[in-house]
């Protein structure tokens, strides 16, 4: 059982949710920075008349691009919520979720002694799933 309400935010993850019981929230998950959803903007239109290997390379510097764009703001995200989350719970637990070294992220679970409200803090740095 979930003591309290319970709240994920999910940096690289994908998608949001909510979960009632009794018509009370239970459970609130938000994503951010959903490296799925990112990466599928990019724009892979190319000159007319670009070689094969010259279209490679291209496609690889955009691809470049966009990871150091996407690894800038996910970390910087992730700092300003641990940040914030620090006025809740200055001694997080953390744990790692993921049985494999693709899916593993680092959990820190904040808990606000005052509301029983819990917060899950869930990161995968560098992870483009």
């Amino acid at each position: 059982m979930i003591p309290g309400p319970l709240l994920k935010i999910v940096v690289a993850g994908g998608g949001w949710g909510a979960m009632h019981r009794d018509e009370k929230l239970e459970e609130l998950q938000i994503t951010f920075a959903d490296a799925g959803s990112y990466f599928g903007y990019l724009d892979q239109s190319l000159p007319k008349g670009m070689t094969r290997e010259a279209a490679i390379v291209e496609l690889r510097r955009r691809v470049e691009e966009k990871q150091l764009g996407f690894a800038k703001l996910s970390g910087e995200t992730e700092k300003a919520l641990r940040a914030k989350l620090a006025g809740i719970d200055d001694r997080p637990k953390e744990s790692k979720r993921g049985r494999t070294r693709n899916l593993r992220a680092e959990l820190s679970e904040y808990e606000d002694e005052k509301s029983s409200l819990v917060i899950h803090l869930l990161a995968a740095p560098d992870h483009w799933l």
